[in-house]
């Protein structure tokens, strides 16, 4: 997860350095892995007035400016832009600048003219795709502006390692409420400001099946005008590692990157039959998803579909029959809450991830439904992108509220191993957004009640049982905090039972005799037997053949020591070691009959050579 530092302070009044907000989260269990500069190539660029500006006399094409970049003076640069002109702010990289693509800016001539710099546009500096002229900037901006200050860009970001379990922080909210519990700040939530109006949202219906999908809420948005984002929504994609598409899929990223919770918008006019099913697939079902491939839907798929056919893989992709196009003029924007483990096959099956899927396979908050929704329609009318049409359609298949959980005060001190009381438990659960109180003391004031009631919020769906609330205030109090111990227990002197103390006394005895004790496979080849000229019927020869054998020397289990200890004395005989004094203890393995019905007896055995 990429966490603006910019970004987060708009939920939070942070103003420390990046590098403690790293260090509080880690102990946090959130491990910062980086701290970014996204727009570092940048860094050099400036703004600039282009004080003069004429035609090149040597070109049809070129301009010869001189440019004011507030250095006391003015730079020589020519620039190949269209629409360059004298009196624009612009945005200026003086020599010595390295762009996002490699491309060093030095001082060259261009067919006679000196150029000490270069007008930038947009997509040379890697702010997006366009190229069809120079940036031209508000007027009002001060020359020798960074272009980090000017075009109000992230400078830092934090790649925040999120493990599965805390799916909440998914988002930057979810961060600001780990930032806020940190450090004691108070955290402000977004409030949408919306004005409803033109003819209602209905005679249309929704049907999802209760059991894949809990939670389904739609809105209509109508006058739909496709375009690009606003510079600022742009620029903070581009940030946080996303590229911008259009305004529409723009605002339902940012959404689902500010609250955590995916949003998916269709083309209203594209559905069909006034209608929306929320079902599995059905058998050998085809979506052709917004990527242009036509993919079959593997059983037990979540699939979004109108009165005719599949137009979503429900928390994966939307599908290219009902996308959003420069032609749309309805929009109906989605907010859902889908089974996890149904979108967690779906994705695995198909090999397709999304950001929506990989967070609706860790579980989103069920009630952040209508505010997500919300937010998505007050950026589209605030942008003038669309105007949000009254009345929303919700289908609750399934109510969610705060769990509640009781824990022993004992059993969560002997847990954590801090000696805190219940009301020290309560007031730092408090702290991280899980009211809790004492049992039979709602105002806390006993600290010597035996439990503690917590209250946990929706979006903790990690918080389950006891032992998750022990974890919650031990982080809460800061692991930094909690000294290391080794436990004190009591270590009963370890001794071995009568029957192995005397196979002990045995082998030393043995080696007390200068004999050197062996140690064989249990296994060995069935030729042993006919090398010892046994007899057929001999009772060694009722051997338990290994199933598999690595090799034809691992054949048998043995019914003896014997067999490989004379091997072992051949062995050493071939290697001109003669007059080999040894023995073995180890066991023998002879079973009843064969082939096996029951286990076999496995005797202890003792053989010297």
């Amino acid at each position: 997860m990429l966490l603006s530092l910019n970004w987060l302070r708009e939920f939070v009044p942070y103003t420390g350095d990046a590098q403690t907000l790293a260090d509080r989260l880690t102990m946090l269990g959130l491990e910062v892995e980086e701290i970014g500069r996204p727009f570092a190539a940048l860094e050099k660029i400036v703004v600039g007035f282009v004080a003069e500006c004429a035609a090149h006399p040597s070109s049809d094409h070129l301009s010869v400016c001189r440019v004011d970049i507030g250095t006391g003076e003015l730079l020589d640069i020519v620039c190949g832009a269209p629409n360059v002109a004298a009196g624009q702010k612009v945005l200026v990289a003086p020599v010595g600048t390295v762009m996002p693509g490699g491309l060093e800016i030095k001082k060259a001539k261009l067919r006679g003219q000196t150029s000490c710099g270069m007008i930038c546009s947009e997509r040379e500096m890697g702010l997006g795709d366009n190229h069809d002229g120079i940036m031209v900037l508000d007027a009002g901006l001060a020359v020798g502006t960074p272009i980090c200050e000017a075009l109000g860009l992230d400078r830092t970001v934090l790649d925040v390692s999120i493990t599965p379990n805390r799916a909440d922080c998914l988002s930057v909210l979810g961060l600001a409420r780990e930032v806020a519990a940190a450090f004691g700040l108070p955290l402000t939530v977004p409030r949408t400001e919306l004005t409803e109006g033109g003819e209602a949202f209905e005679n249309f219906r929704i049907e999802p099946d209760p059991a894949l999908c809990p939670l389904y809420q739609a809105r209509l948005i109508r006058g739909a005008k496709i375009g690009p984002s606003p510079a600022w929504l742009r620029y903070r994609l581009i940030a946080v590692g996303l590229r911008p598409i259009n305004n529409i899929v723009d605002v339902t990223n940012y959404v689902m990157l500010e609250l955590g919770q995916p949003l998916h918008a269709f083309d209203f006019d594209l559905v069909q039959g006034g209608s929306i099913v929320v079902r599995e697939a059905l058998p050998d079902e085809k979506i052709t998803t917004l990527d242009g491939v036509e993919r079959v839907c593997p059983p037990g798929s979540l699939v979004i579909a109108d009165a005719g056919r599949g137009i979503a893989l429900a928390g994966v992709m939307g599908g290219a029959n009902s996308e959003i196009t420069g032609t749309t003029r309805r929009m109906f924007l989605e907010s859902a809450n889908f089974l996890r483990t149904t979108v967690r096959r779906t994705s695995r099956r198909l090999g397709l991830r999304s950001e929506a899927s990989g967070r609706f396979e860790k579980g989103v908050d069920p009630t952040g439904t209508v505010r997500a929704i919300e937010r998505a329609a007050e950026l589209l009318t605030q942008m003038g992108a669309a105007r949000r049409v009254e009345g929303i359609i919700d289908v609750v298949a399934e109510t969610h509220g705060p769990q509640l959980i009781t824990a022993p005060v004992s059993y969560l001190r002997d847990l954590i191993g801090i000696p805190l009381d219940g009301k020290e438990m309560a007031d730092l659960l408090g702290q991280i957004g899980i009211t809790a109180w004492l049992a039979d003391d709602p105002a806390g004031s006993d600290c010597s009640a035996s439990s503690i009631i917590a209250e946990v919020p929706t979006r903790r769906l990690d918080v389950e049982g006891k032992a998750d609330l022990a974890e919650e205030i031990a982080r809460a109090y800061g692991y930094d905090r909690i000294k290391p111990e080794l436990p004190t227990l009591a270590m009963p002197a370890a001794s071995l039972p009568p029957r192995r103390q005397a196979v002990q006394r045995l082998r030393r005895a043995l080696l007390g005799c200068g004999l050197d004790e062996l140690v064989t496979f249990a296994y060995h080849s069935a030729d042993e037997f006919d090398r010892l000229r046994l007899a057929a019927d001999h009772p060694w020869r009722l051997a338990m053949p290994v199933l598999n054998p690595m090799s034809d020397e691992q054949a048998l289990m043995r019914t003896s020591l014997v067999p490989n200890l004379l091997r072992v004395a051949a062995l050493n005989a071939g290697h001109g070691v003669d007059g080999l004094r040894a023995f073995e203890v180890g066991r023998a393995y002879l079973p009843k009959a064969l082939p096996l019905t029951e286990l076999p007896d496995e005797p202890l055995r003792l053989a010297v050579l």
